[in-house]
């Protein structure tokens, strides 16, 4: 099993469970639709060291922080199947983009230099393979390597996503459209989750993933709200998307005029489900209340 302990990461965290990030309509790269799907390769990357020299995997510490951070889909080192080479020719990239259906790959070296490292980071065009941008990031010591690989995934997603860009409101009929006779919004499912987290650590056994945010969890996805002082996201092998999170210790959901207090709260994607337990949970609506070993909310139909 493979553990990573990734800290200072106090900046938003998208835990993406369905599509759609907004993107420029123009990039270094070629014209893309703001509806294009914001898919992203990261190849192994090369490492240079010392013999009998450990030189962590920056790579897939990238994907995982990536997708993480609303991305559409994430192909990480272990499913690209590409090659460790910090300088493929730009035919190759082509061809691992075209592949796996990429807007974008990045390639990369982690060097080595006594106990600090130095990553230098490509990201290259999926269209022509030629380079849209070039980052490197100096790594003093173990506890700096996090705050590295949060800035270089902010520096890869800020290539195609502008800067403060608001979201476009639907128009006041669709939205009373969508909303139906009971006047009730449809649940988002398809929107990311938006995560808030003071430390992230990883771990990865036989393709599976786990990651375990801590300290003033807060996450978010369309009107439904928790909070939390943990929480850990599980993923299939081979996939960028999480399938269940779990959220223990002092846990609070909020959604519309609904709150509800439990120790433990499991949420599945899929059935868009989140299950409030413990000792006692307890659930207020306006002036009801009503407490028991379990309650089931349904994001969906809000039930």
């Amino acid at each position: 099993m493979r553990r990573w302990l990734c800290q200072g990461f106090g900046g938003l965290l998208a835990l993406s469970l369905g599509h759609s990030l907004p993107l420029s309509a123009e990039s270094s790269g070629g014209a893309v639709s703001p509806k294009t799907p914001l898919g992203i390769g990261v190849a192994p990357f090369e490492r240079v060291a010392a013999e009998g020299a450990s030189v962590p995997d920056v790579a897939t510490l990238l994907a995982d922080r990536l997708a993480t951070k609303g991305v559409d889909r994430i192909v990480g080192p272990a499913s690209l199947g590409a090659s460790a080479t910090a300088e493929p020719s730009a035919e190759t990239v082509r061809g691992w983009a075209e592949r796996s259906h990429l807007w974008a790959v990045v390639v990369g070296r982690t060097t080595r230099l006594g106990r600090s490292l130095s990553v230098d980071v490509q990201v290259r065009g999926a269209d022509d393979g030629l380079v849209l941008a070039t980052f490197v990031e100096e790594i003093a010591g173990p506890a700096d390597l996090g705050s590295a690989v949060e800035r270089l995934s902010d520096q890869v997603l800020a290539l195609h996503t502008p800067p403060g860009a608001p979201e476009e409101p639907a128009p006041p009929d669709e939205a009373a459209q969508a909303s139906g006779s009971s006047g009730m919004t449809p649940f988002q499912g398809d929107a990311p989750i938006e995560i808030s987290a003071a430390q992230l650590e990883a771990f990865e056994e036989d393709g599976r993933k786990r990651l375990v945010f801590t300290d003033g969890v807060r996450a978010a996805q369309g009107d439904f709200v928790l909070q939390s002082r943990r929480l850990e996201a599980f993923y299939p092998a081979h996939s960028s998307q999480p399938e269940r999170l779990v959220a223990s210790g002092n846990v609070v959901l909020e959604q519309l005029n609904r709150t509800a207090h439990c120790d433990v709260a499991t949420y599945f994607r899929d059935d868009q489900r989140v299950v409030c337990a413990g000792d006692l949970a307890i659930l207020t609506q306006d002036d009801d209340e009503l407490s028991g070993k379990e309650i089931t909310f349904h994001l969906d139909s809000q039930t």
